[in-house]
């Protein structure tokens, strides 16, 4: 379970709340998934407002 008070991505960087949603994401053209690669994702603040990008790079996690 994610605890969004503890994930900089759910925090609003205007007013700093963390009552905040995905909105959307897109990976880099022609990027791929691997290990370092980058996913840009919107993000909006369901107290002001304010929609912002969150920039993720990606990281190979194997299970099994």
């Amino acid at each position: 379970m994610i605890n969004i008070t503890e994930n900089k991505a759910y925090e609003c960087p205007k007013c700093h709340g963390h009552n905040c949603e995905f909105v959307d994401a897109e990976d880099e053209p022609d990027e791929g998934y691997f290990d370092g690669a980058h996913l840009k994702a919107t993000f909006a603040c369901l107290d002001c407002h304010c929609k912002y990008d969150v920039n993720f790079e990606l990281k190979v996690v194997y299970r099994g």
